[in-house]
């Protein structure tokens, strides 16, 4: 329980959620969203991952992501992608860092995404000890969230043009990209 606290409060302090102030608890559209903590012993990276779940509703109600149109879909097949990266002899693949954490959500679509923790996770769950925040930034396991993300990441490619980016628009795949890089590109060891 201490490392999912961990996890709460460093989303708090990066700004990725923040405390619902009680005189916005009811304005507007609201849902609270369940979460749970699932455990990742043998990843590198990221032992612990807070798993969302707007697909749950109470009975004889909808969900959020039964309100929420997913949007279309604009991902790139997987498959194209992977043929085109046996095609050279050089791969390139990045990884964009917390990318759904990246996109901000307008101050009045985030009461759709509260959730409750606790004051004090050493302590019983009581009235006292619960508090609800909500996300500032887009979470995953929103039906939205993928494609929300990818027009995000391709309406920034078409402001800030760059001769890499028509490329990286073909290789695309949610939050990674995959591209065989020119054979007259520098290359840097990492």
């Amino acid at each position: 329980m201490n490392a999912y606290n961990e996890i709460i409060m460093q989303q708090l302090t990066a700004g990725i959620i923040e405390l619902v102030p009680d005189n916005e608890q009811h304005i507007g559209p609201h849902y609270y969203i369940p979460h749970r903590v699932i455990e990742k012993f043998d990843s590198l990276t990221t032992k612990l991952r807070i798993v969302l779940d707007a697909s749950s509703h109470m009975r004889n109600e909808q969900s959020l992501n039964d309100c929420i149109h997913p949007g279309p879909s604009i991902l790139k097949s997987i498959l194209g992608i992977l043929l085109r990266s046996r095609n050279s002899p050089y791969l390139m693949v990045a990884d964009l860092e917390k990318a759904f954490h990246q996109v901000r959500l307008q101050s009045k679509h985030r009461n759709v995404t509260k959730f409750l923790w606790l004051k004090d996770p050493s302590k019983s769950p009581t009235a006292d000890n619960i508090v609800t925040y909500r996300f500032t930034r887009l979470p995953f396991g929103i039906t939205a969230s993928p494609f929300l993300l990818a027009i995000t990441i391709l309406l920034y490619m078409e402001l800030e043009l760059e001769p890499i980016h028509d490329k990286i628009k073909r290789n695309l795949y949610v939050d990674n990209v995959f591209f065989t890089p020119e054979l007259s590109m520098n290359y840097y060891r990492l």
